[in-house]
């Protein structure tokens, strides 16, 4: 799969369309921020309520919203 992702990413930057992105670090490395009491806590590792498991960001160039939701929704395949 990761290859795959990998070669959209090219095809994204010889199009013109990619403008960065960066993938996250393992949850091993996480430290989860709120506050409590007036003040900053935090706690070891990710704890988002989630379905899913964000594996990175990317940065796209596109018209409109529309033609955004097309390239990432070409990404996983």
């Amino acid at each position: 799969m990761f290859d795959i992702c990998f070669e959209y990413d090219d095809h994204l930057r010889a199009s013109g369309h990619w403008v960065g992105g960066e993938a996250i670090q393992g949850p091993e490395t996480a430290l989860t921020l709120y506050w409590t009491n007036g003040k900053v806590a935090t706690t070891d590792g990710p704890y988002a309520e989630t379905k899913e498991q964000l594996g990175g960001l990317l940065v796209l160039e596109a018209r409109d919203m529309n033609r955004a939701v097309e390239f990432i929704a070409q990404h996983r395949r």
